[in-house]
Order: C-alpha cells, then sequence, then structure tokens
C-alpha cells in the first residue's frame, strides 16, 4: 500500500493547503523515552463539534468499582510484549490537524518521533477514524505527504464517514459525491464506513431528521460497497435501530458499536439483534458513578468486544 488508495486525485496536484514546515526535532531520546506521559499539546480554542468529548457516560446511581490510578509509559508497554495492543478506534486526524497545528508536520514519523509510546513495538496497529468530511475532503481527496506516510504504515488502517455532529455537511450533495469516490477507491486498508449514527446529547445541534437521512445514506452504501459499519448511537437506540429496520441492515452485518455508554440490558438486546456486531468499552469506564458501564464491562462476552 502506497497510501495511493485513499485519493480520488492526483498525488502530484499543487495543493497548497497541506504543505507546513518542517517541525524541529527533538535529539534528546533518551528525554522522550523516560516520560511518564504523552502529553498532547491541548489548544486553547474550543471546538464545539469535536466528536472526541462527545461520548458522556450514562451516570448511575449506584456507586462504582474504584479501579487502580496506572500510567501508561514505557515502562509499562515493555512488560506486555510485542504487538499485544491494537488500537480498534481513534481519531489521528483530529489531533494532527485540530489539536497539535503547532507541530507543522510533514510525515508520520515527525509524530511517532514526537510521542515515542505510538511507535513502541507492544503496538500491533491501529485504525483511525475519518469522520469529518472538512477533514477528509480537505486531507484524502488530494492527500497530503503527511496523509501518505501514514496511510502506506502496514499497521495503519482506516474509515472514512461523517458523525452525527457533522451531518449537515454530508447533505451538500459535492461532499456526499466524494464520499462515494473516495470508498470506490480504496484498498484494503479502509476497513469500514464511519464513525456514523445518531447523536441526541446536548452536545449536538443538528435536528434528528438530518442525522437519520445522513445515516441512511452511510448505512446504504456499506451495503452496497460490502463495507462493515462503526456506528455511534448516543440517546437514540430506537431511533437508530428504526432507520436500519428501514433500510434493511442484514442481521449478520459486521458493525462495530463504537463507545458504548448505556445499560447492560440495552446491551444485550443489541447483540441478540445483531450477532455479528462487537461493541467498544472506551475509558469512560473508569469514570466516577458508572457502574452501568462498568456491568457492561464485566457482562459483554469476550469475543464481542
Amino acid at each position: 500500500n502506497d497510501g495511493s488508495e485513499c485519493s480520488s486525485g492526483s498525488r502530484d496536484r499543487d495543493d497548497s493547503s497541506w504543505k507546513r514546515k518542517k517541525v524541529k526535532r527533538v535529539d534528546d531520546e533518551e528525554e522522550l523515552g523516560s516520560r511518564k506521559k504523552v502529553k498532547l499539546w491541548m489548544a486553547d480554542q474550543k471546538f464545539a463539534n469535536d466528536p472526541t468529548s462527545c461520548c458522556d457516560p450514562v451516570e448511575s446511581s449506584s456507586s462504582s468499582q474504584q479501579l487502580p490510578s496506572y500510567t501508561m509509559s514505557l515502562k509499562v508497554l515493555d512488560k506486555l510484549g510485542p504487538k499485544s495492543l491494537f488500537d480498534s478506534h481513534c481519531h489521528l486526524d483530529f489531533i494532527m490537524f485540530w489539536r497539535a497545528p503547532h507541530m507543522e508536520l510533514e510525515s508520520f514519523d515527525q509524530f511517532v518521533h514526537a510521542y515515542p509510546l505510538m511507535g513502541h513495538s507492544s503496538l500491533e496497529g491501529f485504525i483511525t477514524n475519518f469522520c469529518a468530511p472538512k477533514l477528509w475532503m480537505e486531507h484524502l481527496v488530494s492527500p497530503s505527504p503527511l496523509i501518505h506516510s501514514l496511510l502506506s504504515r502496514p499497521s495503519v488502517f482506516y474509515t472514512i464517514g461523517c458523525h452525527p455532529h457533522f451531518a449537515r455537511e454530508l447533505l451538500i450533495s459535492r461532499n456526499y459525491k466524494q464520499l462515494e469516490l473516495l470508498i470506490e477507491k480504496a484498498g484494503s486498508s479502509c476497513v469500514a464506513i464511519g464513525e456514523c449514527g445518531l447523536d441526541n446529547g446536548n452536545k449536538n445541534n443538528v435536528k434528528m431528521s438530518d442525522q437519520v437521512e445522513v445515516f441512511k445514506l452511510q448505512i446504504k452504501l456499506a451495503i452496497r460497497m460490502n463495507k462493515p459499519l462503526v456506528l455511534h448511537i448516543r440517546g437514540a437506540e430506537e431511533e437508530a435501530i428504526s432507520a436500519m429496520e428501514q433500510v434493511g441492515v442484514p442481521a449478520d452485518w459486521p458493525i462495530h458499536r463504537h463507545c458504548w455508554n448505556d445499560e447492560w440490558t440495552v446491551c444485550q438486546a443489541w447483540l441478540d439483534k445483531y450477532p455479528s456486531s462487537v461493541v467498544g468499552i472506551t475509558p469512560l469506564v473508569t469514570f466516577p458513578r458508572t457502574a452501568e458501564l462498568q456491568k457492561v464491562a464485566k457482562l459483554v462476552p469476550l469475543n464481542r468486544l
């Protein structure tokens, strides 16, 4: 994979939007290796529609189990052994383009050099989700060297879709046409469509009818392209299942139900209805007053995680 599979345009096209200055490399690798935490610089600017913060847990009145504190460090990772971790859902585009623009990256190697945990032998690979149309329109249609260097790694897989927070953007016909082209031209490293779905949380100001329309468009596209789905469903379980039934999603369709944030009974019903789906448990399980989510983590079969 040379990274070209993510593009519907030419790599040689003169696209100045991705040209960035070289970042100054950190020479003291010993200092980097001894850091106890990876601290990502956070921009002062608040992204109101940033979906990385939209999966708030369903709080429970019952007390949750007190989990031990830990720090993800190189010392901890060294104990795990090679290729023992795989991140099934992340958003490197948000980090590189929205949260760390000061790094002015030209290649993914520079990012790994700055944050060496990303290059540790215990990390087998990851799936990065391109779910903001503004970002994949800019960076996948005519890929920058940074995106090429990211997607050309054999350990990197990706998805393309539209998060419900950005649903209005996919109602623009040219954006949806571009999504179709990106999926059609994508190779095997593009493993799913999404994340997509419905979000009735107070951080989403897109009306539900628009979300449902865009959700259905992506479901139909996934079925037509024979691609699995990555779903984000928050506070809209009935509406989401209704939309999936109307479109005709087969019961055995491969689905990653990302960031589960509901009760175990709801989870059990979902797993029964879609037996080829898996659910994702995020760090929300470590939050206070999340006994219901901890119950899900305890009861869900390991082969459905």
